[in-house]
């Protein structure tokens, strides 16, 4: 079991046909889900822990990183065009979404 996400929340995002990716504030991976894993061809165990870069090598990690925009504004960022660079060295078009899973609602 992934030590940041219990056996549910595992289970819920791995069930989803879209691919997600969770990292902490530090910009580490801490876990991806199948559709994820599927759609940049990666193996799970080989990103666990390295910078999100590590997993999309996409041109929005130097030009606007939504998840810095996220952390940065608390707004969540909806529908952003982009590429992904799979295992294989090939972009592959995404639309991008980012926001902040809070443990505490009230924060």
């Amino acid at each position: 079991m992934n030590q940041f996400l219990d056996e549910h929340s595992i289970n819920i995002l791995n069930s989803i046909p879209d691919g997600i990716y969770v990292i902490d504030k530090e910009f580490k991976i801490r876990f991806v889900n199948k559709a994820g894993l599927e759609l940049t061809k990666r193996n799970q165990e080989n990103l666990l822990g390295q910078v999100c870069m590590t997993l999309c090598r996409s041109e929005r990690c130097e030009l606007g990183c939504p998840i810095t925009e996220v952390l940065n504004t608390g707004k969540n960022v909806i529908d952003l065009e982009s590429t992904l660079v799979d295992s294989m060295g090939n972009q592959i078009p995404v639309v991008m979404n980012a926001s902040i899973l809070k443990n505490d609602p009230e924060i």
